[in-house]
Parts: C-alpha cells; structure tokens; sequence
C-alpha cells in the first residue's frame, strides 16, 4: 500500500516536471520568435528611412531641371525676337538708302546739285519697333517706320514745302510752294504722289478736302464742311490749313464742326437752317456733308458765317422760330456777332 502510494507521487511529480518543462520551451519559443520579428521590423524601418532623403534629392534636382529648361526656352525664344527685329531693321534701311538713291539721281538728272556725302542717315529702334530717316541734299526727308504689329510706312516730306489748290479759269490747280509763297518745280508724279499722301493723312484725322462748282475749295470735318473761293493750302510739316486771301495767309485753327458745335451748346443758335437749293446741289455733288457754312474775311479777320434757327418762347409761353446769321472767327472760335432781322430783334426782347 505504502509502496503503491510511494508510485503515485512519483508519477505526479514527473508529470508537473515534463509539464513545467513544455511551458519553458513554449515561452522561449515565443520570446525567440518575438525577437526576430521585432529586429526584421526595425531592419525595415531603417532601410526605407535611408531611402527616403534620395527620392526627396532627386525630386529636387529634377525640380531644378525643369526651371532650367523653361529659362533656356525663354532665352531662345528673345534671341530669335531680336535676330528678327535686327533683320527687319537692316531691311528697311536698304529699302530707305535705295528710295534716297534714286531720289538723288532723280535731282542730279533735273540739274541740281548734290552728292552723296550730304545724305543724313538718322535710324533708332526699340524692341520690334523702328524708325529711318534720309534726308537729302535738297532738304527731303524720307521716313521708314515699323511698328509693333510688323507694319510698314513710309513717308516723304519737303522741307518748308505747302500743297496749295488755287482756282484759276475755272480749274482748281495744285501745285507746291516754298515757306516764302515762291512756286517749287516739282514732277507731276510726284506732285501728285506728294497731294495724295497728305490727304490721306487728313483724312485719317477726319478732315476732308474737295471742289465745288463754280471754281469753289471745301473742307469739312465730321459732315460739316465749309466752302470759299480763296486759295486754300496745307503746310506739309504741320498739316494745317492755310487760306491766302488779301489780308495775307490764315491759319484756319477752328473747323467748321467745331464752329457748329460751339453755338449749338451756348444756345446762339437751335438748330442749324435748312440748305439753299445751291447748297444742296454742292453737298450732293461732293457727297460728303450735311450743312455747309461760307468761309470769308471780314475786316481783315477769317470768319465763318453760319445760317441758323433759333428758337424764341414769345411771353415764355409761345414757340417761335427766327433765322439767326452767326459770325464765328476761324481762329479763335469765338463768336463776333450775331446778325438778325428787325422781327427777330423784337422777337427777342418779348422773350425772356
């Protein structure tokens, strides 16, 4: 019995001994196996951190590349402006030297005098804009411009040179003048040529130049247009208008528009009258207007005189309408006087 009991507590004791023993093995096994996922975990780790600051240095650098490109993109696309630009410039001064050759031997033909040493070259640019001028030994100037958006003009210019249209026989003559009034041989062509070009100008400024019947000059400005029988002409320098009458030369600083318009907003006049059956007969002759005012001299100063209507409230309370002549100086534009019948004058004094 004792013996058997004796057996028994061996066998627990060897069963709680094998059983601590799998427990141990059990727990190194974890902590073993813990170990080796914790350092493969932090070998991970390290590995992609000392990855990181390359890929971030290569961003950069490629970043860099990038601008660079663009920069030297820029510098080329400036280059070849200027390389155009230059091209463009030597271009137009052959074209120019080429046109003041020809005009030097176009003179020298005609006997005048000249060589080439007393030929002026003035030429300046800024960006895809440039400017040449030739002037010639006879005081010619000859102008090569370009502008931003590529387009090209060319100008000719007289010194102290006028285009003056002059009615003789019947027939308006044009012909050109020096600044002293003395008369300049000039070749018809180029005349002509000369006439052409300094009206467009006009034209582009809004003044317009034509005839009328009975030997009549006109000029008119925004459909209103002045007519005289004086000798009418333009200062090439300045394109201003210059009427030669018998108190000497006037400048016509103040259009017919303008005259208009000034006594239409002060209330000289209301309206402008109807036009005459001549006057209408001009306007569709010239096709270009819709009043025509006369241009004259009185007491030695350039006038406009303009027909008018001009509308009276009789007692403040009745409607009248009365022809009312205004006399405006073509220098100044200020109204001289006014001209108006008998009736009008009454008419005026019954209406405040």
């Amino acid at each position: 019995m004792k013996k058997r009991k004796s057996d028994h507590k061996k066998a627990v004791s060897r069963k709680k001994t094998r059983s601590s023993q799998n427990l141990f093995s059990n727990r190194t096994f974890i902590y073993t196996s813990g170990g080796i996922f914790g350092i493969a975990l932090l070998f991970i780790l390290l590995n992609t951190a000392a990855q990181t600051p390359v890929l971030q240095s290569n961003s950069k650098y490629d970043s860099q590349q990038y601008v660079l490109g663009e920069e030297d993109k820029d510098e080329e696309e400036a280059k070849k402006e200027e390389e155009k630009a230059a091209e463009d410039q030597k271009k137009t001064e052959e074209k120019a030297e080429e046109q003041a050759k020809q005009e030097e031997e176009r003179s020298e033909s005609q006997g005048n005098s000249g060589t080439s040493d007393s030929i002026r070259i003035n030429s300046q640019s800024e960006g895809n804009k440039s400017e040449t001028e030739i002037e010639t030994a006879d005081g010619q100037k000859i102008k090569t411009k370009i502008e931003d958006d590529g387009t090209t003009k060319i100008e000719i210019e007289h010194k102290n040179l006028k285009i003056k249209y002059e009615v003789l026989n019947g027939q308006v003559v044009v012909k050109a003048e020096d600044e002293d009034g003395g008369e300049v041989e000039i070749e018809d062509d180029e005349l002509e040529e000369l006439k052409n070009e300094i009206e467009e100008e006009l034209e582009d400024n809004g003044i317009k130049i034509a005839t009328g019947g009975a030997g009549r000059l006109i000029f008119a400005k925004n459909q209103i247009a002045a007519t005289t029988s004086f000798p009418l002409s333009i200062d090439i320098g300045t394109n201003q208008l210059i009427v030669t009458t018998p108190a000497g030369e006037k400048i016509v600083a103040v259009l017919p528009d303008q005259a208009v318009e000034n006594l239409l907003a002060t209330g000289v006049i209301s309206e402008l009258a109807r036009s005459t059956t001549e006057e209408t007969a001009l306007s569709n002759e010239i096709g270009m207007t819709n009043a025509i005012v006369e241009f004259k001299i009185k007491n030695d100063e350039p006038i406009y005189e303009i027909d008018g209507i001009k509308i009276y409230r009789l007692f403040a309370v009745i409607p009248v309408s009365r022809p009312v002549t205004a006399v405006v100086s073509s220098e100044t534009g200020e109204l001289i006087e006014t001209e108006q019948s008998f009736l009008t004058n009454i008419v005026d004094l019954l209406s405040p």
